[in-house]
């Protein structure tokens, strides 16, 4: 997939689907197949643009996740490793209520 920006309205015919026509209006920016922006591109109609960043993006990471604190203060279960390391004990199963006998 490629970005484009349209320079002028331009109504595109895939050459892989002849029976479909996309109507792309001037100034607007679109993402579409890379094969048909190189077409658009050679028409004249088009130029390629850097994808657009969304602004639902999430914020680029910190550098260093690390903050600096002593390993040991994460250690939940006391078993010498940060978090939970050790694994969960089954939980104990409660008993049904009524009786077995289907009475």
């Amino acid at each position: 997939m490629a970005w484009i920006r349209m320079l002028r309205k331009h109504d595109f015919q895939p050459d892989a689907m002849p029976q479909v026509r996309i109507a792309y209006k001037a100034g607007h920016r679109y993402s579409v197949k890379s094969d048909w922006a190189t077409q658009m591109e050679f028409l004249g109609v088009a130029e390629r643009i850097a994808a657009p960043r969304s602004k639902h993006a999430p914020p680029s990471p910190p550098e260093s996740p690390f903050n600096g604190a002593d390993p040991k203060a994460f250690d939940h279960d006391d078993d010498g490793k940060p978090g939970g390391s050790k694994p969960r004990r089954p939980r104990a199963r409660r008993a049904r209520s009524g009786s077995d006998d289907g009475t």
